[in-house]
């Protein structure tokens, strides 16, 4: 059986062997819309917080989920990954750090996210972060 470049041999022997194709990665997916809800004082959102990551980084929607992706160095233990969160929104949407709340029954990834302000400005912060156009 001849094989092609993407492919790799599989089992015992060479009278056993099956091309077995790679999979592409995944192509980058649409971006989806970060729903908020805003207020005279604010907007409120989710987001969805991944702990422990290599960069910190705000940006992109969650593929499940309508919320923005917070990526933190810091880890899930002890509230330190919700202070680094909160730190790395303020960071992002040029506010000050006691601008942004997160829900205190925030214990997994999902986590509501307020974020005092300019309504208009913060949504149209919250658009350009979120990959919308």
């Amino acid at each position: 059986m001849r094989m092609s470049a993407n492919a790799r041999s599989v089992g015992p022997g060479p009278e056993q062997t099956q091309a077995v194709a790679r999979v592409a990665p995944r192509a980058h997916r649409a971006a989806m819309t970060v729903a908020h809800t805003a207020s005279s004082s604010g907007i409120t959102f989710w987001i969805r917080a991944t702990p422990g990551a290599k960069r910190e980084a705000v940006g992109g929607s969650h593929a499940d989920a309508d919320a923005l992706c917070v990526a933190v160095a810091a880890p899930p233990v002890e509230g330190r990954a919700n202070a680094a969160c909160v730190e790395a929104l303020a960071a992002a949407f040029g506010v000050r750090r006691a601008a942004v709340a997160l829900d205190p029954a925030s214990r997994g990834r999902r986590k509501r996210v307020s974020i005092a302000g300019e309504p208009a400005a913060l949504a149209a912060r919250l658009a350009a972060l979120a990959g919308e156009t």
